[in-house]
């Protein structure tokens, strides 16, 4: 199976996280996001380009550890890319 996948932009607010630890938060998002292809990616079917996709909330503290939050967001892009 061959995976291609383009966010452009990931958009997030409500959170509070300091900028130094962005990159962290971004790993994160995508470590979730490709387990969850890899393990579920064949129930997703091809949209090819999808301009805006609403994951939805994500539920715990707006406050929580990078790795938290990054995984939280990754299920919810995830879900997202499924509607």
């Amino acid at each position: 199976m061959k995976i291609n996948l383009h966010i452009e932009r990931l958009v997030v607010s409500g959170i509070d996280i300091k900028p130094n630890r962005t990159k962290e938060l971004k790993l994160a998002v995508e470590s979730a996001l490709m387990r969850k292809l890899v393990d579920h990616g064949g129930a997703i079917q091809s949209r090819g380009n999808c301009g805006t996709l609403d994951g939805g909330l994500v539920s715990g503290s707006a406050t929580g550890t990078p790795a938290n939050l990054g995984n939280q967001i990754g299920r919810a892009v995830y879900r997202g890319i499924g509607k």
